[in-house]
């Protein structure tokens, strides 16, 4: 059974300007839409895409998923095109992201194609939550 090719594609952020690209406020939105392109038919128990974060660096780990999409129940056909948008909310308690010299907090947001007694099917994009008046 083929895997279903995906692509995450986010809607800009609310700040203008190339600095901010791919930047969000805590408490804010990330908005997108999700494709997915099938090749044959592939049985699934649905699609989602969650926000979440994790840490990297010295130390124990720490990941989080802080919110769920279902963007699709059941089984994809094939061969097809897919599309579906999607709105996730970042938490107004953070973390922000942050790049250290120890440790890093990295976010993401993840599509899921999950796929029973198989590997799931994913895709990720990295995204920068900042605080609120980063802009100012």
């Amino acid at each position: 059974m083929s895997k279903p090719d995906l692509q995450i594609e986010l809607s800009p952020g609310p700040w203008p300007g190339h600095d901010y690209a791919g930047c969000w406020p805590v408490g804010g939105r990330i908005a997108g839409t999700l494709r997915a392109q099938t090749f044959e038919p592939v049985k699934a128990r649905g699609v989602r895409v969650e926000l979440g974060w994790h840490t990297e660096g010295r130390g124990d780990t720490d990941k989080k998923v802080v919110d769920t999409v279902t963007v699709q129940e059941g089984s994809l056909h094939g061969p097809q095109a897919y599309q579906w948008t999607f709105e996730l909310a970042v938490p107004s308690d953070g973390p922000i992201s942050y790049h250290g010299h120890y440790i890093n907090i990295l976010w993401q947001v993840r599509a899921v194609v999950d796929m029973p007694w198989a590997r799931d099917a994913k895709a990720e994009q990295p995204v920068q939550i900042l605080p609120d008046y980063a802009a100012d």
